[in-house]
Parts: C-alpha cells; sequence; structure tokens
C-alpha cells in the first residue's frame, strides 16, 4: 500500500510532518509512505501513478491525473477547498474525495478583518514612505473611511464570513451579505441584512469574498460586477483566486473602479510574482495564502487529512470529515 504526499513544494516542509508523523503511527509498518514536491500536473500524474492514496492540499488533481493513477482509492485534501480536484472522473474511477471543514474560520475572518483595516488606514502607502523615502505625513495617504459610517459586504455567509461579520460589527461597520444557500434566520440571527450581489455592489465601501470556488461560482467578480461597484470599494478575497477574474480586477484597479484590494490569494496557487501586474501597487496588498494560518490550524488540518486517510483504510467512512461524493463509498 502506498499514500502519497504531494504539493508545490512550497506547500510541502515541515508543516507535512504532522500528515506523515500520524500515517505512520497508526498505520502497518509496510505501508510506503512518501513525499513528493511537484511543479504541476505533469509531475503530480507521473507520481501518483502506483499511489493508492493521495494526500494534497492544492495540487492539480484533473481529470487526466486521475487516468493515470489505477490504483488510486481517495484523495484526502488538506484545506476547506477542493476545486482544484476533478470530482466528476473521480466519481467515474471510483476515487473517493474528502477535505477538511471548520479548522481555520477565526484565523480567515481575522486575516480579512486584518487586510480591511489596512487597507483603509493605507498602512502600506506609510510604511513605504517612511522606510524608503523618509517622509513622516499622514497626509500623504487620503481618503480614510470612518468605519461606522461604512458598509462591509459579504459574499458567502458560512461560517467564514459569519465570523467576519462579527468582527466587522465590533468595529461599527454596518454589515450586508449574499449567500442564496442559507436560510434567512442565519441572516436574522447575525444581525445581517440579506441583499442581492447587486444590493452589495451599489452599497458596499468594502467587500469580501468568503465563497466555496465552484463551476458556478468561477470568475464571480469580473468586468460586468466591477462596473456595477458605485461606491469604488476594496475588495477582500482570502477564499480562492478563482473568484475574481484577474485581468477584471486589474483593469479595475487601473481605471479606479475599485479603490483597491487585499489578496491572499491569486488565479494561480503557484503564481509567478516577478512582473506579475498586481505586485507593487500601493494599493494591493497581497499574502501568500496564509488566511488559515496558525500553529494549531496548521496541526489540525494536517491531522484531520490524515485521519481521513487511516479511518478509510480501516472502513470507518462514517468518520471521515467531509466526503464531497459520498455515492463512491456507498
Amino acid at each position: 500500500m502506498k499514500i502519497l504526499i504531494s504539493d508545490y513544494e512550497e506547500g510541502l516542509g515541515d508543516n507535512i510532518s504532522f500528515s506523515y508523523d500520524l500515517l505512520r503511527r497508526e498505520l502497518s509498518r509496510d505501508t510506503e509512505i512518501i513525499v513528493e514536491a511537484i511543479s504541476g500536473e505533469e509531475d503530480l500524474a507521473g507520481n501518483v501513478r502506483d499511489a493508492d492514496y493521495l494526500l494534497t492540499a492544492f495540487a492539480p488533481v484533473t481529470a487526466d491525473v486521475i487516468s493515470e493513477a489505477k490504483r488510486l482509492k481517495m484523495v484526502s485534501v488538506a484545506a476547506t477547498g477542493f476545486n482544484f480536484v476533478d470530482i466528476e472522473a473521480a466519481t467515474g474511477q471510483k476515487v473517493l474525495v474528502s477535505h477538511v471543514s471548520d479548522y481555520c474560520s477565526g484565523e480567515v475572518a481575522n486575516h480579512a478583518m486584518t487586510l480591511l483595516l489596512d487597507l483603509n488606514k493605507k498602512i502600506k502607502v506609510h510604511q513605504r514612505n517612511i522606510e524608503n523615502r523618509g517622509v513622516w505625513d499622514y497626509l500623504a495617504a487620503q481618503g480614510c473611511l470612518r468605519l461606522a459610517d461604512s458598509v462591509l459586504g459579504i459574499l458567502g455567509f458560512g461560517k467564514i464570513g459569519r465570523a467576519l461579520a462579527a468582527r466587522a460589527q465590533a468595529f461599527g461597520l454596518t454589515v450586508i451579505a449574499y449567500d442564496p444557500y442559507m436560510p434567512d434566520e442565519v441572516f436574522k440571527n447575525a444581525n445581517v441584512e440579506r441583499v442581492s450581489p447587486e444590493g452589495i455592489y451599489s452599497r458596499a465601501d468594502f467587500i469580501s469574498l468568503n465563497m466555496l470556488l465552484t463551476p458556478e461560482n468561477e470568475g464571480f467578480l469580473n468586468k460586468e460586477a466591477f462596473r456595477k461597484m458605485e461606491r469604488a470599494p476594496y475588495i477582500i478575497n482570502v477564499a480562492r483566486g478563482g473568484l475574481i477574474c484577474e485581468e477584471d480586477l486589474i483593469t479595475a484597479l487601473d481605471e479606479g473602479t475599485i479603490s483597491g484590494a487585499g489578496l491572499d490569494v491569486l488565479a494561480t496557487e503557484n503564481p509567478v510574482l516577478a512582473g506579475h501586474p498586481l505586485v507593487g501597487r500601493s494599493n494591493v496588498i497581497i499574502t501568500p495564502h496564509s488566511a488559515f494560518y496558525s500553529e494549531r490550524s496548521l496541526r489540525e488540518v494536517q491531522e484531520r487529512a490524515a485521519w481521513n486517510i487511516i479511518h478509510f483504510i480501516h472502513g470507518r467512512n462514517e468518520l471521515i470529515q467531509r466526503v464531497i461524493n459520498p455515492e463512491v463509498s456507498g
């Protein structure tokens, strides 16, 4: 039996030790556990060809990769999002796919709020002025909003969206939100007005994306959406880069349709940063998909993903957290 732990090189390293150590401790000694870094789909296809189980956070598990993996029984995703896995192809080949939920809602909500506050107070501009230019001038970065007079629009009102709403309300922001899947009671209990996306575009000073990336909402924020934004809001994305059409975001920034952006994710999980058109802007803050991170959340996501494989191997499917295609498990 072979278990492959594979991801882009930046996603491997010491943090994989939590998964590796747990798998080694809980499974038989003759279990082969391999850790391999990849640069893309072709590498993954070669590595997974003789694997029975795959544990990954962001590797592109495409239909072509799955078709190469004749022995593969399960993909355990060490993340909340699973958009990089072709679920239809996995289901067709009877490969179970699981992911980990609600291990970092507080961390992600905190990160989104941090980006909102930094963008509004122009922290990046002031830091550059002081450290690079020796300029001490609070008016060098104008346009700071009073939060008590401002509106935050949240797209996606799951656990992270609701956690962000509570934090924003503590700062005095009025919060409105869109989520077609949540009952009215959820909005009422959070003291948040339920609105359409257009309601957010017309009223919000800040817009935060807190959705899972699905085929239905890929490119949710595009040129049509940006054109409807009446208050030149700041855009915050701590979810998945594919929720925004990146070219349209760049155009919106260039034209001043939006005031800035706080991005924990870009269009790809392995971006080339040199010469990237979003890098180097004073009104754009980019972090390296780190919103989820704390010492505790890192350990939890790795161990839960490993436990999902362990439970599957021992026939304890009812203990697997968040099976995406349960029809495979019968």
